[in-house]
Parts: C-alpha cells; sequence; structure tokens
C-alpha cells in the first residue's frame, strides 16, 4: 500500500503521500492538526487540487502552516503565491531559494531548515544542499515515526529517460554531484520519497535496493564513490 501511484494514502503514521500535480509529488507531514507540507508544484489551480487531497485522507487545507520546498524551480514552487494567500503558510527552504522567494513574494514568511527548531520543533529536517545544477537543489532527511525518510525533489537518481535528460543538461556539473551524492547515499532511508516517482514505485526500500540506485549513477558518470 506504500506505491506512489498517484492516489493519496498514509504511508506511515502522519506522513501522507497526496499524488502527483504536474508530474511532481506532493507529500506532508501532520501532528496535532498541523500540516506541513513538502513543495508547491503547478500554479493556481494547485491549492483546489491540494484541498481535494487532503480531505481524501482527513485533513483540511486549513491545518496547513507550513510548505518544505526542495527547490525555487518551477516543479518545485510555483503553486506557492496562491498557497500562502489562501493559507498564510510559512516556507521552509535553503538560503539561495529563500531569497528568491522574498523577492517573488514580499509578504512570504521565510525560514531556513536551521531555523524551524523553534517554529515547527515536531518536524526535525536534517538538510542537504545538492551541488552540480544550475541551482543549488535540498534534499531532507527526516527521523518520522521510528523511520528515516529521505525526501529528494528534483534530484534525479533512478536513471531514467527524463532524468538522463536533466543530467545531460549543459549546465549540469557531474564532478560538483558527486560529493553531494555520496552524502545522500550515506543516509540509508528506511522511505525514499522523490519529486518524480517512477513507474509507481514503493516508497520503502528494500534490501540492497539503495545501493543498487546508486552503483547505476556510478556506472553512468564513472563517479569513484564506491
Amino acid at each position: 500500500r506504500e506505491f506512489l501511484d498517484g492516489n493519496p494514502k498514509e504511508l506511515i503514521s502522519g506522513l501522507h503521500y497526496l499524488g502527483d500535480y504536474s508530474g511532481t509529488a506532493v507529500y506532508c507531514f501532520e501532528k496535532d492538526s498541523s500540516v506541513i507540507l513538502v513543495d508547491a508544484p503547478g500554479g493556481a489551480d494547485f491549492v483546489e487540487f491540494l484541498k481535494r487531497r487532503l480531505e481524501a485522507v482527513e485533513l483540511e487545507l486549513s491545518m496547513v502552516v507550513a510548505v518544505v520546498l526542495t527547490g525555487a524551480d518551477s516543479e518545485s514552487a510555483r503553486g506557492l503565491s496562491t498557497l500562502i494567500t489562501r493559507t498564510n503558510c510559512h516556507i521552509i527552504a535553503g538560503k539561495a531559494d529563500g531569497e528568491l522567494i522574498r523577492s517573488l513574494i514580499p509578504d512570504a514568511v521565510v525560514l531556513t531548515p536551521e531555523n524551524t527548531a523553534t517554529e515547527f520543533d515536531w518536524l526535525p529536517l536534517q538538510p542537504i544542499a545538492i551541488d552540480g545544477f544550475d541551482r543549488t537543489r535540498m534534499v531532507y532527511e527526516i527521523v518520522w515515526e521510528g523511520k528515516r525518510v529521505l525526501l529528494t525533489g528534483q534530484v534525479p537518481l533512478k536513471l531514467t529517460r527524463e532524468a538522463a535528460q536533466d543530467l545531460r543538461d549543459a549546465s549540469f556539473r557531474p564532478r560538483d554531484f558527486e560529493p553531494s551524492l555520496i552524502q545522500i547515499r550515506q543516509v540509508q532511508p528506511d522511505l525514499w520519497l522523490p519529486g518524480r516517482p517512477v513507474n509507481g514505485q514503493n516508497a520503502n526500500l528494500y534490501g540492497s535496493e539503495w545501493q543498487d540506485i546508486h552503483r547505476e549513477l556510478q556506472l553512468a558518470f564513472g563517479f569513484g564513490m564506491f
């Protein structure tokens, strides 16, 4: 039941997969009637999608207090403006993304992951900044209900056709990406929540699956990380 197949569902207690919008997966964490989203893709219609999907897992739009951004690109953040207008939620983003969001949405309350300890101490974020792309992307490690959860946003890890295109973009710098990839590999998550799930993949990782994913990347780019 933990397949990321477009259907909203609870993955583990308080952690929900809400489905995909504009090709990007949307997740949320809930505790004591407060909801923190992961990413706000799409545009103005995103909030209506979100409202329906939250109701499908017995939550409400009014519960949304914050959104964690894995990046300020269109895939992860295009629905932010309308979301802030409807919910008055805070934004949690890396430093560079936070500065961009403040310039685009002056009224936004933007926190860095390090500043969430006082505002939202119930969601312990461990950020990993990912280099090698045109903009720094963020990955977050979270221990939730005794499980190690990894949110990887738009960082391409499975070598699908889309991911291969992303990794062959002229701005991609493989040697800058490699140290970040080593950090990601060392997390050893129980649940992996990507921004672009592949073929309804299972959120749970079993056996050597995590190592196999990274081995494919090593073979594709000749990384010397093993």
